[in-house]
């Protein structure tokens, strides 16, 4: 009975281990037919980390491959901006995979700036040909020590002088990003005759919310020095104005020169430390970009300045002259009567007070009338809650603002702190060149970064037109007793696009009609060179 009984399990237990034994077979045999990551070789990265290509690869050895793998393993490395060209591929063995990541690196120092503005002296008897000039020159090493970090250079020469340096440090395979900066200045200020030294740092850290959107915050403190310049050290006056006067008893009187005020800078405020703290938004919606053909771009920011020094200047009446001898009553009495109040001490402004500012700027691109032209806007808005003190004033004019006029040379002479500028373009391409390969037999530039095979430009044409406006009190932009002036140019323009570098030269000239003094008017033509498209 216990052998019957016996043989009747021994077939089951038989069966099981058969059917255990098949199954791992298959499952053997599953396994063997995946081949692992043996080996990933990275060639063509002269400055890249290689710890930062594998990181984007999100590939490791000893892992199973698959093909499907491969390309968005290119996709994430293309996405860094860092490469002009990836290339993947694998190279199998029986058991193992060998994976080839080949890279030709971008251009990663390069010029990033390059602009400036000569303002001619008219009107003066001097040997001095240029009255104020600035050329800005500006550097930047992209993939800063191998880690997609941008560190950048910025020099200003001539009339204006500054050094500013900066660095920008993403945390790879995170939203988050530092920027840190520095930087010292001596330049003259716009409306007054002072000169201003100062040296100031600046912080902040984004994060990239979404794509295209990033959010951002940070602070900037500043220590400055102020001197006035020029034959008055003590005062700085405003230019002298001609009116036609009648008084109250119907005298009409012309000819009157009359100086509206000075203002006297104390000792003590000369010296100050000033904070400015600021937050701010972007979302980015072109095409790509450089050079969009389509899509648009927003930002906004938001700034104040809690620390700031209480210093106060006084702004006092100072006498006029008149050819008809009328006397000093008679004379305030008038241009009280036409709007003016001249009182002969008062508080009025300080070198900086604390203010609350809004800034924003959108830019929309979209098709032309033919489809390789298009037009180009932008908008832009600075709004602030009072008035923020003369070394805080608001201009428009320059590039990336009104072409052919100076820097902040639109402004209302006293107290701007808001601004309202547009300008548009309509752009066209001339020629394109064939693709050719730079001085490659001369010069491998592959050596320091630049992939210059296949390269090209394109040389486009634009026509441009610019308007900014000014005023003081941000309720009352058109109010008659607000102090407000506008500006607006047009033009042509030329600009050298090198599409294989991603960088463009932009050239603008403009004609104008400007006061040259005595009641006379002269056309001119402005021009403005710069690197890069600010439109």
């Amino acid at each position: 009975m216990r052998i019957k009984n016996g043989f009747c399990f021994f077939p089951c237990i038989v069966i099981f281990l058969v059917l255990v034994s098949a199954d791992s077979a298959k499952t053997g045999t599953v396994s063997r037919g995946r081949k692992t990551i043996k080996e990933i070789v990275i060639q063509g990265n002269k400055s890249t980390e290689e710890d930062i290509i594998l990181q984007f690869l999100d590939l490791d050895t000893g892992a199973y491959f698959d093909s499907s793998m491969i390309r968005p393993a290119r996709r994430r490395l293309e996405q860094t901006s860092l490469f002009a060209r990836v290339i993947i591929f694998s190279i199998p063995s029986p058991e193992t995979v060998t994976l080839y990541v080949m890279l030709i690196e971008k251009p990663y120092f390069t010029i990033s700036n390059i602009g400036g503005e000569l303002l001619k002296r008219y009107g003066a008897k001097s040997k001095v040909l240029w009255q104020r000039g600035k050329v800005s020159l500006g550097f930047t090493k992209l993939n800063f020590r191998g880690k997609m970090e941008a560190f950048t250079v910025n020099l200003t020469l001539l009339e204006w002088r500054s050094l500013g340096l900066s660095w920008h440090k993403p945390f790879i395979q995170t939203p988050y990003y530092l920027n840190l900066g520095a930087g010292i200045a001596d330049n003259p200020s716009q409306n007054y005759s002072l000169r201003e030294q100062s040296i100031h740092v600046h912080t902040s850290v984004g994060r990239r919310i979404d794509d295209g959107i990033t959010i951002y915050s940070g602070f900037k403190p500043r220590y400055a020095n102020t001197k006035v310049v020029g034959k008055d050290t003590q005062n700085v006056t405003y230019a002298e104005s001609s009116y036609a006067v009648t008084t109250p008893t119907g005298d009409t009187s012309t000819g009157y020169a009359f100086k509206t005020y000075v203002d006297t800078i104390p000792t003590g405020d000369k010296r100050f430390i000033e904070t400015k703290i600021f937050s701010g938004l972007q979302v980015d919606r072109r095409d790509r970009g450089f050079d969009p053909e389509k899509g648009w771009i927003y930002r906004v920011s938001f700034l104040t300045n809690p620390v700031y020094p209480p210093g106060k200047v006084n702004r006092k009446y100072s006498g006029y002259r008149d050819s008809a001898k009328l006397g000093h009553d008679s004379l305030v009495a008038a241009f009280r009567n036409a709007g003016y109040t001249f009182d002969k001490s008062r508080e009025l402004e300080l070198l900086t007070q604390q203010y609350f500012q809004i800034y924003s700027q959108f830019q929309l691109y979209h098709r032309g009338f033919f489809a390789k032209d298009r037009f180009a806007y932008r908008l832009k808005l600075l709004l602030r809650d009072r008035d923020g003190g003369i070394l805080n004033r608001v201009g428009a004019g320059g590039e990336s603002s009104i072409r052919g006029y100076g820097s902040g040379a639109v402004d209302n002479g006293q107290q701007a702190n808001n601004m309202a500028a547009y300008s548009m373009e309509y752009r066209f391409p001339i020629f394109t060149t064939p693709t050719f390969d730079v001085f490659s037999d001369i010069f491998d530039f592959s050596k320091i970064g630049y992939d210059l095979s296949n390269f090209y430009y394109r040389l486009d044409a634009c026509l441009f037109f610019d308007a900014g406006y000014v005023w003081n009190k941000w309720s009352s932009p058109v109010s008659p007793s607000d102090d407000h002036q506008y500006g607006y140019s047009w033009g042509l323009g030329l600009r050298i696009m090198m599409p294989t570098m991603a960088r463009s030269i932009a050239f603008d000239i403009t004609p104008l009609l400007r006061d040259i003094g005595n009641d006379r008017l002269k056309w001119g033509y402005w021009w403005n060179l710069y690197v890069d498209l600010h439109y």
